[in-house]
């Protein structure tokens, strides 16, 4: 992604007019400017970030390129800031989760909750973002691409503090580096892009505690072995 959209220069009249219509209280500004948003997210998840043109989204709306135009600067910037706003979103909460007084345990299963479930609430979007977009960044010099790397890295941070606080009160095991724990982890989390879908059959809530239990517990009953491989002689 070029990240045409962030760029800033100066205001042209529409770009005025979109100002003063999203300042004010007009309902039915939003609401056509959050159907389109809507139907980029579809577009995006069915051709792709690349093949989708502005005209595909317009017209998924009943609407013209030149109404789009009055909602958005390009697709870029549509797509920039749903996927912008969300990660700051994660990142503010994430900070409220670590200053908490709770456990390691609690705090990171609050994190685990928030970042799932976060990518249920804004799907298809953050689907989107991780499957199609996410590598594209990492030596991206465009701004939006060096605030994205910079609050992705430090939620995986902030996952890293309450492990290792886990570790220093003994609560989390001290044989694994809590960097890669939660590199683990997120690794994990960011997958779920491959087949987590709002009507899948489980609620975030379900999802996020079933991952919690499976990173902090495993899946093995305490005190048991795998079975031994059968003797093939």
């Amino acid at each position: 992604m070029a990240g045409n959209g962030s760029r800033k220069g100066p205001e042209s009249g529409i770009q005025r007019r979109r100002k003063k219509a999203r300042e004010k209280d007009n309902s039915q500004y939003q609401g056509k400017r959050e159907a389109l948003i809507n139907a980029a997210a579809d577009e995006f998840l069915e051709k792709g970030y690349e093949a989708t043109a502005v005209s595909d989204i317009a017209a998924r709306v009943g609407a013209d390129r030149a109404t789009f135009y009055y909602y958005f600067d390009s697709k870029e910037q549509l797509f920039e800031e749903i996927a912008g706003e969300v990660t700051e979103t994660n990142l503010e909460a994430a900070e409220k989760i670590l200053a908490t007084e709770q456990s390691p345990r609690e705090r990171l299963a609050a994190l685990i909750s928030l970042v799932i479930t976060s990518y249920v609430k804004n799907y298809p979007h953050i689907t989107v973002y991780i499957s199609e977009e996410m590598h594209k960044i990492r030596f991206n010099p465009d701004p939006w691409a060096v605030k994205m790397r910079r609050q992705m890295r430090r939620i995986e941070s902030i996952a890293n503090e309450i492990l290792a606080e886990g570790v220093e009160d003994g609560s989390f095991r001290a044989d694994i580096p809590p960097e890669i724990a939660a590199r683990s982890l997120f690794g994990m989390i960011n997958w779920t892009h491959r087949w987590l879908r709002p009507d899948g059959g489980y609620t975030a809530e379900q999802i996020a505690d079933w991952f919690t239990a499976l990173f902090l517990d495993g899946f093995a009953l305490s005190g048991t072995l795998a079975p031994s491989a059968p003797d093939q002689s």
